[in-house]
């Protein structure tokens, strides 16, 4: 792997930008004016709404769908409860588990 490869990955882990490499000086800027820019703000939070929105209608259509089959609502409630908390943990990293990126999925929220 090149060694700009290489600073890159390290950046994305630290955040920290190696002196006279271009590529990981152009990502570092682009990721700042977004994380600043209000109208990137504002997309970045309409985003979210929108997968807010999708995983609230999955878990709708999940949760007829159970019933449909005879599960109970307490069954549905704890089921959902502990995904919720699952997907805490995959959002925010567990410190137990090595690897832990942080990086959730789709839940059922």
């Amino acid at each position: 792997m090149s060694k700009d490869i290489l600073e890159f990955l390290n950046y994305l882990e630290t955040s920290r930008v190696p002196a006279g490499n271009t590529l990981v000086k152009s990502a570092d800027f682009e990721v700042k004016r977004m994380r600043y820019s209000p109208e990137e703000r504002r997309d970045y939070m309409s985003w979210q709404e929108v997968l807010y929105n999708v995983r609230m209608r999955e878990r709708d259509l999940l949760a007829e769908s159970f019933k449909q089959c005879g599960v109970s609502d307490e069954l549905l409630k704890r089921a959902f409860a502990l995904a919720a908390e699952k997907s805490a943990v995959e959002e925010e990293g567990d410190p137990n588990v090595p690897g832990s990126s942080g990086l959730g999925t789709l839940n059922l929220q």
